[in-house]
């Protein structure tokens, strides 16, 4: 479904997707929108086209807000797409063949890592474009380069369950830091608040005190000092980029997981535990006690 034209060795075009113009029908050229099969797509480490899925709509109208998801063999959403833009008439989206990204602080700085989506598993997919109250879904599959003769799906698979759980603990760090920045932006606020109401000095060195110890939880998670990109060269790595480098390396491999990565993030996982066992114990005990404080001297919230 490619048309490729060739000049005498001057050059050649190729006109890709033309399987698109084999769906088009007269009669659902009047109909408010229409979702066209893809074309499917190649896993691969070739960049461009073949790294990626294109997925053809069509609008009678500019549409004002529509939503396109990829969803799995078992009907779960993978990735959701709900801020693009489109014209009346034919369309062209683009999706890179990754499920949803760990979440991640917008100001972290993460040095030599890849942060984004675990690349789908060679198998059965589906794409679904809505718009109000109607939808329209199409069936494709992601196929394996033909030139991995010695990887099997089920490698590939492996590979996608070790991202997905490293994944989900780089996400679990990143929402301990929240946490743990948004308790002292509250603790400290109430402080400054009450000394300048004139509650004494009691509060203030209670929550000088915890605000250390959240913020040495903070420091053992993610390195404070980095700003901009090459700040890591100068600055020790913390436990969050580690975490982003074992992803990074599982997602780079293609194959089916070593055992040296394996035991790096169960180290890495260790680590983690340990943190959130700290922060637990920090609101278990440290806050309550600050909070009891507030309450002995009736300051308000």
């Amino acid at each position: 479904n490619d048309l490729v034209v060739g000049t005498y060795g001057r050059g050649f075009w190729i006109l890709d997707d033309i399987g698109l113009l084999h769906q088009i029908q007269q009669a659902e050229l009047e109909a408010p929108f229409k979702l066209y099969r893809p074309e499917n797509p190649y896993r691969t480490q070739v960049r461009g086209t073949l790294g990626r899925m294109s997925v053809f709509a069509r609008f009678k109208e500019k549409p004002k807000k529509f939503t396109l998801e990829i969803l799995d063999a078992e009907g779960e959403v993978i990735r959701t797409y709900d801020k693009l833009k489109a014209e009346e008439g034919l369309n062209r989206f683009t999706w890179d063949l990754a499920y949803e990204p760990p979440e991640k602080i917008k100001d972290a700085v993460i040095s030599l890592s890849y942060t984004g989506g675990p690349k789908a598993v060679p198998g059965p997919y589906s794409v679904r474009l809505k718009v109000g109250e109607e939808s329209q879904t199409q069936p494709f599959e992601v196929l394996k380069d033909p030139r991995w003769e010695h990887i099997s799906v089920a490698d590939l698979r492996e590979q996608f369950n070790l991202q997905v759980e490293v994944g989900k603990a780089f996400s679990r760090s990143h929402n301990l830091i929240k946490d743990v920045r948004d308790i002292r932006t509250q603790v400290k606020d109430i402080s400054s608040r009450a000394e300048k109401a004139g509650f004494g000095e009691d509060v203030k060195k209670a929550a000088d005190e915890l605000s250390k110890k959240l913020t040495a939880l903070e420091e053992d998670l993610i390195q404070t000092k980095n700003e901009k990109g090459q700040d890591p060269i100068n600055y020790q790595v913390k436990l969050d980029n580690q975490l982003a480098y074992v992803y990074s390396s599982v997602h780079s491999q293609d194959s089916k997981p070593n055992l040296s990565l394996r035991e790096r993030y169960q180290e890495l996982k260790v680590q983690l535990d340990a943190a959130a066992e700290t922060f637990r114990s920090l609101e278990g005990a440290d806050l309550k006690a600050f909070e009891k404080l507030l309450a002995e001297n009736n300051i308000p919230r």
